[in-house]
């Protein structure tokens, strides 16, 4: 705050000085003209004369010169005295270590010192002025042209550009200490794990639970969990999510089987596994199609088929089959038999007429 209050007093300086060196001519003008009078002798003036008119209003003046105000206040800061050094102090007893600072918000500073000088200008203007000597009477002059003003928005501009290469001039905040370094964590063989979780029961944060295939954590006392609940919603974390189930679905194809696991969340994924076994389909059929690995009898012999076999690929005339067991060769004539038994008596006969 001190160093926004000397930057403002030397701004208000600088003003007082651009107002006061633009007024010099006409201060040393009106001065030439007294000293003029005095020289000229009695008997040759003239009457005093009239009145003169009053002058047209000025219309506004052009912008204020940025360079001359920025030549203004660096020449006023350069007659500024030297500080003498003083003399050394005795050493201060050591303060307490503070708290990391908060950076310097530009903005805040640049609207402190634009009030600061919006609230010392006009009065410094009024100063310099009321500073400048009384002029004499003179005679009435021409009508003047018409003044030049000041734009004031140029001129806000021109000191608010002032005030922010003054604070980027400002040393930054310098970093704060590093903090103390944490505790070391546990080791995991260290951590107690619960066995099995009882769902009626309130546990505290912290607390490390064995639960479907898993391991999860209370991050803050927890609630009564009924079945099927989620765990996130009453109170746990999983921090390792294990298997807790798994479940197989044979397809109708007889060789494709469906495997659905879930973990330790709840998340069930399922995965499908078709394995090309070997399976016995019949005796053969034209109008079926038959996948990898179906098997069917055809003219004695056993086949496999090693594609998708279309309508109408029969084994042995398509390679999509390969012959799996061949048909064996007819067996040799038996042994002749022992006589039979004798027959029964047959029935008696009738005489028929022809």
């Amino acid at each position: 705050m001190d160093h926004l209050k000397e930057f403002g007093a030397l701004v208000v300086k600088a003003v007082k000085d651009h107002v006061s060196k633009a007024l010099t001519p006409l201060a040393a003008s009106v001065a030439a003209l007294e000293q003029w009078r005095a020289s000229v002798p009695a008997d040759l003036r003239g009457e005093p004369g009239r009145d003169g008119k009053d002058g047209h209003d000025g219309v506004d003046g052009k912008d204020a010169d940025p360079e001359a105000m920025r030549a203004a206040v660096a020449a006023a800061v350069a007659e500024l005295p030297p500080a003498k050094d003083g003399r050394d102090g005795t050493d201060g007893r050591d303060g307490k270590d503070g708290v990391n600072g908060k950076d310097i918000d530009p903005d805040a500073v640049k609207e402190l010192a634009a009030a600061i000088v919006a609230a010392m200008l006009p009065a410094a203007v009024a100063e310099a002025v009321a500073a400048l000597p009384r002029a004499v009477d003179g005679k009435d002059g021409r009508d003047g042209i018409d003044g030049k003003g000041v734009d004031m928005l140029t001129l806000e501009a021109t000191v608010r550009g002032l005030v922010a290469e003054s604070v980027a001039a400002i040393p930054q905040p310098k970093d704060g200490r590093d903090g103390v370094d944490g505790k070391d964590g546990r080791s995991a063989i260290e951590i107690d794990v619960r066995r099995g979780l009882d769902p009626t029961r309130k546990y505290q944060p912290g607390e490390h639970v064995a639960y479907r295939g898993g391991v999860i954590r209370s991050y803050r006392q927890t609630d009564a969990m009924p079945e099927g609940a989620q765990l996130e919603d009453h109170g746990w974390h999983v921090v390792q999510n294990g298997i807790d189930d798994l479940a197989a679905d044979w397809a109708d194809d007889g060789r494709t089987v469906a495997i659905a696991i879930r973990m330790t969340d709840g998340t069930t994924t399922v995965k499908q596994l078709t394995v090309p076994l070997a399976i016995d389909r019949g005796v053969y059929d034209e109008a079926t199609v038959y996948q990898r690995g179906d098997g069917v009898t055809w003219d004695g012999s056993w086949w496999i088929a090693q594609r998708a076999a279309a309508t109408a690929e029969k084994p042995g005339a398509s390679d999509a089959w390969r012959l799996a067991v061949r048909k064996g060769r007819n067996g040799r004539d038996g042994l002749k038999g022992e006589p039979g038994q004798r027959g029964a008596q047959g029935r008696d006969g009738v005489d028929r007429k022809w």
